[in-house]
């Protein structure tokens, strides 16, 4: 009877903390677990997807913890500031990858002794004891007559008692069943979250389509998450003030999502149109992901030891990203000490992208069925997805990381000249030495290098040198097409604010390039097909525009014969040329041809992001530049290899080029694009920006 009393006591609690938990309606104060508490819960969700037998192992784990944690001598704890009293409430938490690692972890390191807290003051010490029985009344209040025949204190404080007895196995599987019910209960509730904010002026800015696609996502990824990371998602919002107020659930939610989720919805924030908030939510992906704990880390830095002659490395991260983190170290060099940054990919990242790619693939087809999004002609989520995966597969090879970044160190360290308008000096772009290069290692270790985000700068020198920004993007943006279109065909796929970083000198300015998980190299063919295909479009020469998709294209795997996409494409010319269809660039042109079943290469599509952010750089900066006008300039400054190029393809006659020739010179206007302009759209909508993940630039096209 005594057992039975008991384990009534904690499925009355299990129900209590969960079910109370994730209520809708807010409490007056903060309700939070205890340490203990979510520790018990973490180790119930870790059953989640296991057998009856793995399950029992696992309770048997949790009571060996906590007998081990009551076996210990109470901490006493005196606080100051009530400010302080959730800190030691809710304990120091593993916050990893998954709720696995959090049990590892917790398996090594042990369940912390008993504490009470108490305050210095009386003022203080009341603020405990209101918080306590406001959080007891709380939970009561929510749970209702359930509560009956129970008092307050076992109901606030059995939860983690339950495990110290020994259960019957089937009261034990039950609190397991009811953990997995209770965390898909949650995420049924967070499918409407989506369409909450919809309704709200977070996105009164976008247009009804971008509304529709927004929504729609947000309703659907969450609910076709594994149960493991369903699980990883629970755990951390019970880290939270259990009456979470919404935007922040939303927060948490989004940066739980796995690489593809968070690269699409970085397309997003890079646009004016959302409200503050959200905005601030989308853009802390690119450096405020959940980090690897400490633990972790310094293990993964230390198993290195053999390659890497550490002085010093600091645990807490200089960065985190949704595949990598990075942190500070010190190591001996042949020339010396050398501060470097330590950068390695997280660990179980491989198995979130292929479930993110199982997931998005999943929802693809029913979002793209939404009739406001094919009525508004919607770029299509299918193959999107399918390009978005090989990008971020790219990533996930530290070693071809490495070697784009010895490579991009070879092509991009120049020195310059900074010509602004009120100040001048040199300008020097640089990349980060690798030292000791080892193909074993998981650690990628490089210079450290110092300076800040190019907007903060620009701030802090804005009415000294008002064209900071502007100057240094162009400069940014020349050496990049000219590297890629002319050189050697390298690029930089990912040059965002936060790949890059500034430092102000009175000798000059220089700009550190960081992150090279995304670039590579264009072949000389490709150079010349994308010329090829810039002239045919500029004409509106089908055979040109024909030509050079096609041999762009992975032929092996287009879903479209030759004379198919002939056919279509004189279609599309001749609906342009008669002014039925707005003419397009190369971009728009890249992404009807996917749309009509073209598959291209990595290398292209990878090429098309890198334009495509700095195309919204220099529209962020002020530039009357567009990537495609810097283009032409190149083009103009390489007239004899335009000229051997265009007629080697045979699909370009002397009269053609000649045309080419004279447009060039009676269209001289900086600012606008080499080839015909898109009529009439503004240089980055949402719209063209979601078509720029298929293609990955905008839809004006460059080059």
């Amino acid at each position: 009877m005594r057992l039975m009393w008991h384990v009534s006591r904690i499925v009355v609690v299990f129900i209590l903390v969960t079910t109370g938990a994730f209520g809708s309606a807010p409490a007056p104060t903060p309700l939070l677990l205890s340490y203990e508490e979510r520790a018990v819960m973490a180790y119930l969700l870790a059953g989640v997807g296991k057998s009856d037998d793995e399950k029992i192992a696992i309770a048997e784990l949790l009571a060996k913890q906590l007998r081990e944690s009551q076996s210990k001598a109470t901490r006493q704890i005196t606080i100051s500031d009530f400010s302080h009293f959730p800190h030691y409430f809710q304990g120091n938490w593993p916050d990893s990858y998954s709720v696995a690692s959090d049990i590892d972890l917790l398996e090594q390191r042990r369940l912390r002794a008993p504490i009470s807290i108490s305050g210095e003051t009386l003022e203080v010490q009341s603020r405990i004891l209101e918080f306590h029985a406001g959080r007891a009344g709380e939970l009561i209040r929510r749970l209702g007559p359930t509560l009956s025949g129970i008092d307050t204190k076992i109901a606030a404080g059995g939860l983690a008692k339950f495990f110290l007895l020994t259960p019957r196995r089937d009261m034990v599987l039950r609190a397991f069943s009811e953990a997995e019910a209770l965390m898909n209960e949650e995420f049924s509730k967070i499918q409407g979250i989506g369409e909450m904010i919809a309704k709200t002026d977070k996105l009164q800015g976008l247009s009804p389509e971008m509304k529709a696609f927004l929504s729609q996502i947000f309703k659907e990824y969450f609910t076709h998450m594994s149960p493991e990371t369903k699980a990883l998602v629970t755990v951390r919002l019970m880290g939270q003030d259990l009456n979470l107020d919404p935007m922040k659930k939303f927060e948490i939610m989004i940066l739980s999502g796995g690489p593809q989720f968070q690269k699409l919805l970085q397309v997003v924030a890079r646009e004016a149109n959302l409200s503050p908030d959200l905005l601030e939510i989308f853009r802390r992906l690119e450096s405020k992901a959940p980090p690897v704990p400490a633990m972790i880390v310094q293990d993964m830095i230390e198993r290195e030891r053999g390659t890497y002659d550490w002085m010093k490395y600091d645990l807490k991260p200089l960065g985190v990203g949704t595949m990598a983190q990075v942190h500070k170290g010190r190591i001996r060099t042949s020339q010396g000490p050398r501060d470097v940054v330590i950068r390695f990919l997280k660990p179980d990242i491989e198995k979130r992208v292929n479930e993110d790619h199982r997931i998005l693939s999943a929802i693809a087809p029913k979002i793209d069925a939404d009739p406001v999004l094919r009525a508004a002609g919607f770029p299509l989520l299918t193959p999107i997805v399918s390009d978005l995966t090989k990008t971020v597969r790219e990533e996930l090879s530290l070693r071809e990381t490495i070697v784009r970044q010895i490579r991009g160190r070879e092509v991009y360290t120049k020195k310059g000249f900074f010509g602004g308008s009120t100040y001048k000096n040199d300008l020097f772009i640089s990349v980060p030495e690798i030292y000791d290069y080892d193909r074993a290692s998981s650690l990628m270790v490089q210079d450290l290098v110092i300076g800040k985000k190019l907007d903060f700068v620009a701030e802090q020198y804005k009415e000294a040198i008002p064209d900071l920004k502007k100057v240094i993007v162009e400069e940014l943006a020349r050496m990049w097409v000219e590297e890629l279109t002319f050189k050697s065909g390298f690029f930089h796929a990912d040059m965002h604010q936060g790949n890059f970083m500034i430092e102000m000198h009175e000798r000059g300015l220089r700009v550190n390039i960081l992150d090279f998980g995304m670039g590579g190299t264009i072949s000389r063919e490709m150079q010349s097909q994308i010329l090829l295909l810039g002239a045919g479009i500029e004409i509106l020469k089908p055979s040109a525009i024909l030509h050079a998709l096609w041999s762009i294209s992975d032929q092996t795997r287009n879903q479209i014969t030759r004379p198919q996409l002939e056919a279509r494409v004189k279609v599309l010319v001749r609906d342009m040329d008669q002014g039925r269809k707005p003419l397009m660039g190369v971009g728009g042109w890249a992404t009807w041809a996917m749309e009509n079943g073209l598959q291209f290469p990595y290398e292209f599509i990878g090429m098309n992001r890198g334009l495509a952010i700095l195309d919204k750089l220099l529209q962020d900066s002020g530039s009357k530049f567009t990537m495609a006008a810097l283009s032409r300039q190149a083009a103009n400054a390489h007239a004899a290899r335009v000229w051997t190029d265009l007629k080697a393809s045979g699909e370009m006659s002397t009269r053609d080029i000649l045309r080419l020739g004279w447009l060039a010179v009676t269209n001289s206007s900086p600012a606008t694009i080499p080839y015909r302009e898109v009529q009439p759209q503004p240089r980055t909508t949402p719209m063209s920006s979601l078509k720029c993940s298929r293609v990955l630039m905008p839809a004006t096209g460059a080059l």
